[in-house]
């Protein structure tokens, strides 16, 4: 950042990052809208927000200015930091910022961060729970997160550089569109399959897979 540009507060840049990226502690679509719609007018009011740090570069989308900076420091895609103390894979995973920006150049981003040896497994402690780089990728499950726009070629890229590929977490209380064909691939790929399918509540929704409308949540599991 050129250090007579114009700086946002400290304190803005927080509620930001807060407000553009979900964790365990946000509940609901609603919540999810209401955080997005914030954030959308904390940057229209303070556009400087988004060239504040790499966290705040990554979640406005910004690919000149995430480069610029992983070219002076490559190390950074590595460090912690930000309100929530993430990585920065970590922070472009979990954002549901709908600036378009954000959609448009999310995959280029991850892989900037990956490029330079951000780790595809990187997570946060969530209580006693990892919610790693494909949670945030997936979301949905008890927070009812939003699907990442770009959560396929997400996926896939994260698994190419090496993410684990069975994450109870993802997986977990997840809507599923009941395609033949995904179910088999998903068996496939990660060895787990459907093994419950909740008959006391009808809950509608989109499969994070697909996009496609979900009649409910099933539980996937591995067999040992």
């Amino acid at each position: 950042m050129n250090p007579d540009e114009k700086r946002a507060s400290p304190e803005l840049v927080k509620d930001f990052l807060e407000f553009a990226c979900w964790d365990n502690d946000v509940h609901g679509t609603a919540d999810h809208r209401v955080a997005d719609r914030a954030a959308g007018r904390l940057l229209a009011q303070h556009p400087e927000i988004a060239r504040d740090s790499l966290y705040t570069a990554i979640v406005c989308g910004d690919l000149a200015e995430v480069e610029r900076r992983l070219a002076e420091r490559p190390q950074a895609a590595l460090e912690r930091g930000g309100p929530r103390e993430w990585t920065p894979l970590i922070y472009l995973c979990f954002t549901r910022f709908s600036h378009p920006p954000v959609v448009r150049n999310a995959v280029a981003i991850a892989r900037a961060l990956l490029d330079r040896g951000a780790n595809p497994n990187d997570s946060y402690p969530a209580c006693d729970v990892p919610y790693t780089a494909l949670v945030g990728a997936a979301g949905e499950g008890e927070q009812q997160a939003p699907r990442q726009p770009q959560g396929e070629a997400l996926f896939e890229l994260l698994l190419d550089r090496g993410a684990e590929p069975f994450d109870a977490q993802v997986l977990y209380n997840t809507h599923f569109s009941g395609d033949v064909e995904l179910e088999r691939k998903i068996k496939d790929d990660l060895s787990v399959t459907v093994r419950c399918i909740p008959l006391d509540k009808s809950e509608p929704g989109t499969c994070p897979f697909t996009g496609k409308p979900s009649a409910q949540r099933v539980v996937w599991a591995k067999s040992y």
